[in-house]
């Protein structure tokens, strides 16, 4: 995930997207204990500590998605109302100014990976089976 993040920034970077700084240690164990969620490595270390997502009306014009900052995630069931469908869904970015969201699926022990989810219906849709993936997917334009 490292390799894929890096790759993420370089990419932002050689298109002037801006991007934020990661968060910090402290940052994460502040949202785990907020939400009673453990992220797993893959989202906490390579992803939150070196992307923190875009500033606020930033988007990725080949993409059109906007990642959010850690400090922006929230439940999916906060903005959907679909508490059991969506539960352990965290949004972390939208799709062309909220036409549909993507979600990383969170437990209370630490998963292995992160399954990303389209939000936007009565239940979610398996867009990734990683953060990983779901990047890498962005990347190569699919």
């Amino acid at each position: 995930m490292h390799d894929i993040t890096r790759s993420l920034v370089r990419d932002f970077g050689a298109r002037g997207i801006p991007i934020q700084h990661g968060v910090t240690r402290r940052e994460i164990v502040a949202f785990e204990n907020l939400y009673s969620v453990q992220l797993t490595e893959e989202a906490a270390a390579a992803y939150f500590e070196t992307v923190g997502g875009m500033a606020n009306a930033a988007m990725d014009p080949a993409t059109k998605l906007r990642l959010w900052p850690l400090a922006e995630v929230e439940p999916a069931a906060k903005w959907l109302g679909h508490d059991d469908a969506y539960a352990g869904c965290f949004i972390f970015a939208d799709f062309l100014l909220w036409s549909h969201a993507y979600a990383i699926r969170l437990g209370t022990t630490r998963l292995t990976s992160s399954e990303v989810v389209l939000v936007g219906g009565i239940e979610p849709i398996i867009e990734a089976p990683s953060l990983t993936k779901f990047f890498e997917k962005q990347l190569s334009g699919e």
